[in-house]
């Protein structure tokens, strides 16, 4: 059994305190089938799966409106349901039936992620970002081995090219090619990639000339 220490109503939740610590977080609007106040003795068990059947269906919700949003991975759904202090249960169960009816994959979240920096940043960045995402780096790995070389080197031989057509003439070439080259690296793009797409779009703009 648990006694409730106290009761509190933070923004539009109710914040529920056992003299055991153990804390239940509950939408304010919901009405609970049995009265509840300070004092009173509940059976932890049968008061469980009464917070399962009242988070779910909610967590439920507040998850695939975020999918309808944009494109989340599992980490960011759970990270974002604990923050609203759903219970852990209910986030597994809700995680479960994401990915069992397709809506939620951490793999085609990551290849379509890779898709969309490529363009623009280097793998080391794209990696950086999957695992603030918590994909798994085994994951990043075999997302990331799809980008060839080949298709590194050119994006950023076309950031270079962007980034000389703004120098001018009189500026000192050791510096244009520190801060290029620094550039490149920011956006996650090796030192040897950064070095030779450097090297290709200087030659390309002489040839322009």
């Amino acid at each position: 059994m648990e006694i409730i220490r106290s009761i509190d109503t933070i923004r539009n939740k109710t914040k529920i305190t056992f003299e055991s610590g153990w804390q239940v977080w509950l939408p304010s609007r919901l009405v609970l089938p049995f009265p509840l106040s300070e004092g009173t003795e509940v059976d932890r068990t049968s008061f469980e799966k009464t917070i399962l059947l009242i988070q779910y269906p909610s967590a439920l919700d507040q998850a695939v409106a975020m999918l309808a949003r944009r494109p989340h991975s599992k980490g960011e759904i759970e990270r974002k349901l604990e923050n609203a202090h759903y219970d852990d249960e209910v986030i597994g169960l809700v995680l479960y039936k994401l990915e069992k009816e397709k809506l939620l994959d951490d793999l085609d979240f990551a290849r379509q992620w890779v898709e969309s920096r490529m363009h623009k940043y280097g793998a080391g960045r794209i990696r950086q970002e999957l695992r603030m995402k918590d994909i798994d780096p085994e994951m990043i790995d075999e997302v990331l081995e799809a980008a060839t070389e080949d298709e590194q080197l050119q994006h950023a031989v076309d950031f270079a090219r962007k980034k000389l057509k703004t120098i001018r003439v009189s500026d000192d070439r050791q510096k244009v090619f520190r801060n290029t080259l620094a550039a490149l690296v920011r956006r996650g793009f090796s030192w040897e990639t950064a070095r030779k797409a450097f090297e290709i779009a200087s030659d390309s703009l002489i040839e322009d000339i």
